[in-house]
């Protein structure tokens, strides 16, 4: 079966071959792992209610580039990007990247945070500084093949906040196309400023603060009043195997021209995306976009015409992580499989499908389906890890 989206297409292969995830990572203000992050919103039932960073970065950082200390110094979009490639490529047989490797990353500003001291101090820009400015969203892609090894190939998706999904799927993609052995999708996105805040708020789409500063995101409220930024790092190494629990059956990228900010209102596209990879199969769970903002409605009814099990957003415990909310989206849904349960708690059968969805501003769109196949011993065992 082939699927053709407007800006790309998606596959199942006719082999008994299948892109399987070999290995996570995630980091978020709750955790910094797929099981911290996990048991934090299942089991604690946590919920950010403002825009922080990733905790103990530098920490993290020492610890796993103990000889690198500029690093340190970097961009912390870079800092994370790091992090979270290097924990996913730990959990592998091989924790470098070769020729053999295609890397694809996702940002949907790069490494703002300089760019914007730069800004307020344009006559003391350090060296480092400047090449990361000149880099812009590629400077993930560079400080990774200086610390984890050079692949075959390097490309950075910036698709607003449905760049992760676009990367999925051109990793997946890659991998259908035997040009790699394995496919490593890194997203990351650190726009935790009050310019941002200003201009989300300018646009309507900035959840209000209550008389502590403390903000909710709401997905599907009727309201519609928004959300807040968070900060997060995800990543995700594809092999093309037949062996495997848990393998993505197929992407779909889509665009939605109606307008730079607003959306059709019948969520066209998006419908077509999200049947095209539903087809006549049963989908246990849609991961949706949504956002807390009045667009939710509309994404909704999309959802609803494919009549799924269950329908949910991990942004109401995590907030909004731009450029990165999609593949973290995609690694909680992974979770959401392997452990047999919805973020919210319900029950989902040994073998399970679901799409997960991303949008941004601009129109664009992606959707990814995934499958769960009964889960084996060895699978059962890595939940703990």
């Amino acid at each position: 079966m082939t699927v053709y989206g407007a800006t790309g297409f998606a596959a199942n292969s006719k082999t008994s071959e299948r892109p399987v995830i070999k290995a996570m990572a995630l980091l978020t203000p709750l955790g910094v792992t797929p099981a911290e992050n996990w048991h934090a919103i299942v089991n604690d039932r946590q919920t950010l209610q403002r825009s922080v960073p990733v905790p103990e970065t530098e920490k993290l950082l020492i610890r796993r580039f103990p000889h690198t200390a500029h690093l340190t110094k970097i961009d912390r979009v870079v800092q994370i990007a790091l992090l979270a490639a290097a924990d996913a490529l730990d959990q592998t047989d091989n924790p470098r990247l070769s020729e053999a490797d295609g890397l694809f990353i996702a940002t949907s500003k790069g490494p703002i945070q300089t760019m914007i001291r730069a800004l307020a101090n344009s006559l003391g820009v350090e060296a480092m500084d400047a090449e990361q400015i000149a880099l812009g969203p590629a400077a993930i892609g560079y400080h990774l093949r200086q610390q984890l090894g050079s692949p075959g190939e390097v490309h950075t998706s910036v698709a607003a906040c449905a760049g992760s999904l676009a990367a999925t799927s051109r990793a997946f993609n890659a991998l259908l196309s035997n040009r790699f052995r394995r496919a490593v999708v890194v997203a990351a996105d650190s726009s935790l400023h009050p310019m941002f805040d200003a201009s989300f708020a300018r646009l309507g789409v900035l959840a209000p603060a209550d008389e502590n500063g403390n903000r909710q995101c709401r997905p599907f409220d009727a309201a519609g009043r928004g959300f807040f930024m968070t900060e997060a790092a995800a990543a995700m190494v594809l092999e093309f195997s037949p062996v495997g629990d848990l393998h993505i059956e197929g992407t779909w990228l889509g665009g939605d021209a109606t307008d730079l900010l607003a959306t059709d209102s019948a969520a066209r596209s998006l419908r077509r995306g999200i049947s095209s990879l539903a087809g006549d199969t049963r989908i246990d769970f849609v991961h949706a976009h949504a956002t807390g903002t009045r667009h939710d409605a509309h994404e909704l009814a999309a959802i609803s015409a494919i009549r799924p099990s269950y329908i949910f957003s991990h942004k109401r415990f995590l907030g909004h992580s731009l450029g990165a909310s999609g593949l973290v989206a995609l690694v909680l849904s992974a979770m959401c499989h392997r452990h047999q349960k919805t973020l919210l708690g319900d029950a989902l059968p040994p073998s399970s499908t679901s799409l997960t969805l991303a949008q941004g501003f601009g129109g664009h769109i992606g959707v990814v389906r995934m499958h769960q196949s009964p889960c084996s011993m060895a699978c059962r065992e890595s939940l703990t890890s």
